[in-house]
């Protein structure tokens, strides 16, 4: 027998519990059962969000029964081999790109995970999929107690989850479990060394014989990425591998989705797909929506969506843009940025204070409060950004307003960066996770075609004015050699910056 407990009682948790009770499974919404009676030889399978010293699961546990994430019931169901991705950020392009590399080599593959956009593990398990690429939190394998892939590939691990996990340390063991159980570990460990936990986890895996490939800008990686450049539409890299050195473009611009395709064409070649097979799938295979994603209406400026969400990602984002401004005469960055409502203030300051320094322009506005008031959710990222002497910030705390606002505040060959939700496709304002449908890509086209559509739009700038006319630039489409910097040199770099965002 299934049973199914949510919180929630809002009208879309009502529709669905009635839809589960006609299938024959009893269903409770708002307070939690009681464990005893039927329920008393169950385990327990929850969402990754629910964390463990929740009281039911704590009631779950006091009377011996199992506790289960959901990602581990899928596994223990599914017979496919799985490729488990996971890390702080390029989870989902690694994934999205090995997917589409094993459907190019003839294998019927399917992506799974813990995103709103890919279907539950469990789910996929039933399919008639022949191979699983996994995307894999440290919330759900704090829920997975025997969960062991066939391969497993680590981007890297930054600050992130530290309101649920602890330390950086702690949250590190967690993504380590994807890798090492006991004495067990996964067939093939794909590893970014250019990560420094991530690195130590591969000599681990080393000393026990693991078959452990390393990827990244460093020389110790035997997939070694020399150069790199892009546009705002694509990217190019030329990368080493152990059969030779290879040279390939992607629709993936900035030097982290140079390390993501590293990732991928490590992974996939590990597992002998042809790297002929790999080159051209990755150069046709698009981004993941919502992940640098460029929004274009026929303006004169460009407008990027990104997820970045934490001060990491942030900082990337906004580097790999601001090498594109730096190319362009007197043109200027503008980032709106903002933080959902169960962020932690130590992640918000820092991307307060780093949008403030690596942007001409911040623009500070709500995201999901999950029912906190808004003016509490931004007032971390306010501070963080009022730290930087002589910043330009404006605080509009209506999402669409802002979104107009910093559109609006566009020249031509601009470059407006939206940052924190990327394809979200609501914003969570109230507790239960409910709220009002809200894509940031539906909205800016809008107000864009809104902007062009008036014959002077007001606008709080004395430069060139948003014209409807437009010679697109040739450097829209022009790969940038003046980002191209020596692989070392950046590998230095990179773990520079990841110890100051620490």
């Amino acid at each position: 027998m299934i049973y199914c407990w949510e919180a929630s009682t809002s009208r879309p948790m009502r529709q669905r519990a009635s839809e589960l009770r006609a299938a024959g499974i009893e269903t409770w919404l708002g307070a939690p059962p009681a464990l005893e009676g039927a329920l008393s030889s169950c385990a327990v399978v929850k969402s990754p969000g629910i964390p463990f010293d929740a009281p039911l699961l704590r009631r779950a546990r006091t009377l011996g029964l199992e506790v289960l994430d959901e990602l581990e019931l899928g596994w223990r169901l599914t017979r496919q081999p799985i490729i488990a991705v996971t890390g702080t950020n390029g989870k989902s392009t690694v994934c999205s790109l090995l997917c589409a590399i094993a459907r190019a080599a003839g294998e019927d593959a399917a992506i799974a995970g813990n995103a709103e956009f890919h279907p539950p593990l469990s789910t996929v398990a039933g399919s008639d999929a022949e191979l699983i690429v996994c995307e894999t939190s440290s919330f759900q394998l704090e829920g997975c107690p025997e969960m062991l892939p066939e391969a497993a590939v680590l981007t890297n691990v930054r600050s992130d989850h530290l309101s649920r996990h602890g330390t950086i340390d702690a949250y590190a063991a967690w993504k380590r479990r994807l890798f090492i159980r006991g004495d067990s570990a996964t067939g093939l460990a794909v590893v970014n060394l250019d990560d420094g936990r991530a690195a130590q986890l591969a000599a681990e895996l080393r000393a026990r014989g693991v078959t452990t490939v390393g990827y990244g800008w460093t020389a110790a990686a035997e997939f070694r990425v020399r150069r790199c450049g892009w546009s705002l539409a694509s990217g190019w890299l030329e990368l080493d591998t152990p059969d030779g050195a290879i040279a390939l473009r992607s629709r993936l611009p900035g030097p982290h989705n140079a390390a993501n395709v590293a990732a991928a064409v490590a992974a996939a070649r590990s597992l002998g797909v042809s790297l002929e097979t790999i080159v051209r799938t990755i150069e046709c295979t698009p981004g993941v929506p919502g992940r640098f994603e460029r929004i274009d209406e026929g303006q004169t400026f460009d407008v990027i969506v990104d997820l970045a969400h934490t001060p990491d990602a942030v900082s990337t984002v906004i580097t790999t843009a601001r090498a594109i401004v730096r190319e362009r005469a007197g043109a200027r960055l503008h980032v709106l940025v903002s933080v959902a409502g169960h962020r932690m203030r130590e992640l918000s300051a820092p991307i307060g204070r780093l949008a403030a320094r690596l942007a001409d322009l911040v623009v500070v506005t709500e995201g999901s409060s999950f029912g906190r008031p808004r003016e509490q959710t931004m007032r971390p990222l306010i501070e963080g950004a009022r730290s930087v002497s002589g910043a330009a910030i404006e605080i509009v705390p209506d999402r669409r307003a802002a979104l107009r606002r910093v559109l609006a505040l566009a020249s031509s060959g601009d470059v407006v960066l939206v940052l924190g939700r990327g394809a979200i496709p609501r914003l969570s304002l109230h507790a239960d996770g409910s709220g009002i449908a809200f894509d940031d890509r539906a909205v800016i086209r809008g107000e864009l075609r809104d902007l062009l559509g008036q014959a002077d739009p007001v606008r709080a700038t004395d430069r060139e004015p948003l014209a409807r006319p437009r010679t697109r630039p040739e450097r829209d489409d022009r790969v940038l050699s003046g980002v191209v910097v020596d692989g070392a040199a950046l590998s230095d770099q990179l773990k520079s910056s990841a110890e100051q965002v620490e």
